[in-house]
């Protein structure tokens, strides 16, 4: 990453606040984090404040000590990358994103009038004040590009245009593996950000990789998912103004800024704020590593995904245990073993162990899947115990017996859902006849990855 430099001076108009270029005193030594936030000096002042009282650096000047709560509760801290070396078609402009854009707001509306529009095929969500706003022209979100709205910034969160930026025309860098192998790269959205729009800290379930396009800038602050950090955010759950609220309480803060040169990886669990100094396009893409089945275990821990929607909790299960076999297979057997054993309770919920009581087992796009996700947990133990990887494995339990195998042990112990997944699981009749939906992921509102 190259070093952050000062923004450059806006020039200024009557509609402009002016800065405050009251110089600094000699003996104040001002760092990295001091020079990108000079990047929001057009942002209220309360938020500035709000943010140096905030304990962040930028990752040349973090200590080993941040490095490490990074390593140790996530994959590695955010890294950047070049752009160019993502693309494996040729990046699109500004215009043609705005065109195509126009055009499918356009096409929803037309589908709106004729009662026939599909959320899971034209959707152009517009959020304002962070949230889902129906009643917002999107059309607003592209205006504020030219003539931005300090007071209430509209975009567009998680849309698609594949006629025009097609999936795995953006893709992770070679450079990345040497962090993680990430598996497999899709879920291609788009995010139309105008200046002062502000994502408050949230949680991906998912790797990402994001760039912007054309001039588009922004402020990234990032925490690492360690149990302190994880704590603090679940007692803000449900509330805005996370940042505001528990900013200066999170450890192993680091501070980037990017622009359409750099592509940001943002790894699981990592919690995080974006604010957007240049309004523009961000375009982001999803993938899992053999190390997301840690993550994913200590974010269930920490009930993180209690308040997602029903359709998000539906596919949380099957990240899982792909994740977890994607572990298994690729030479991390421990570590797919270990998630497995600390994501205990929430497998039995899962595979119906409990008779259908939990709030989980209740959730209809979640019973319409279940069949499915018991296969593939039956399929994945069962290649995995019977292959070389698994003959030799002490098990993290801890419990195992004098003279007992791995596979044993584990059969007879941690395969939780071996009765459910034997068993032919019985739909109600209304559960039949659900509809099958599109397996399409769907972003909240955030600059990156849900």
């Amino acid at each position: 990453m190259k070093k952050p430099v000062e923004c450059a001076k806006k020039s200024v108009t009557s509609e402009t606040p002016q800065r405050d270029h009251t110089q600094v005193p000699p003996s104040i030594v001002r760092t990295n984090k001091d020079l990108l936030l000079d990047c929001l000096y057009e942002f209220e002042s309360s938020t500035r404040r709000m943010l140096e009282d905030i304990t962040l650096s930028t990752p040349e000047e973090a200590s080993s000590e941040i490095k490490e709560m990074w390593t140790q509760s996530t994959t590695t801290y955010p890294h950047i990358y070049d752009s160019d070396l993502c693309w494996n078609s040729n990046r699109p402009s500004s215009k043609d994103l705005i065109i195509h854009t126009i055009n499918l707001i356009a096409d929803r509306k037309e589908a709106e009038a004729k009662g026939i529009a599909d959320d899971y095929e034209v959707y152009v969500p517009a959020f304002s004040k962070s949230l889902l706003d129906e009643n917002m022209d999107p059309l607003t979100a592209i205006a504020q590009l030219y003539e931005p709205d300090k007071t209430n910034p509209v975009a567009l969160v998680g849309y698609r245009l594949p006629d025009l930026i097609p999936e795995h025309s953006f893709d992770t860098p070679v450079a990345l593996t040497k962090h993680v192998e990430p598996f497999p790269e899709g879920n291609l959205q788009i995010l139309l950000t105008p200046k002062f729009w502000t994502t408050d800290l949230h949680i991906d379930n998912n790797d990402g990789l994001a760039t912007t396009i054309g001039p588009t800038e922004k402020i990234w602050l990032t925490f690492p998912p360690t149990t302190k950090n994880l704590k603090h955010m679940k007692e803000a759950d449900t509330q805005r103004s996370k940042l505001a609220r528990i900013g200066k309480l999170l450890e192993g803060g680091l501070i980037y800024k990017t622009t359409s040169a750099q592509a940001i990886y943002v790894p699981i669990g990592c919690i995080h704020a974006v604010f957007t100094t240049h309004g523009g396009f961000l375009l982001s893409i999803d993938f899992s590593t053999p190390q997301s089945a840690k993550v994913l275990s200590s974010l269930f821990k920490s009930d993180f995904h209690i308040r997602k929607d029903p359709y998000a909790l539906a596919e949380l299960p099957h990240q899982f245990i792909e994740c977890v076999d994607r572990a298994l297979r690729e030479n991390r057997p421990l570590l797919g073993v270990t998630a497995w054993i600390d994501t205990r309770d929430y497998i039995l919920e899962w595979a119906d162990c409990s008779g259908d009581r939990s709030e989980v087992t209740r959730n209809t796009f979640w019973i319409e899947r279940r069949s499915d996700w018991k296969k593939k947990v039956d399929k994945t133990w069962k290649n995995f115990l019977s292959s070389p990887a698994s003959r030799d494995i002490i098990c993290p339990c801890g419990e195992m017996a004098n003279g007992e195998s791995f596979r044993e042990h584990f059969r007879a112990k941690h395969l939780f859902t071996k009765t459910a997944v034997s068993g032919k699981l019985k739909l109600s009749k209304e559960t039949k006849n659900i509809p099958k939906r599109a397996k399409r992921k769907r972003r909240g509102s955030d600059d990156t990855i849900r």
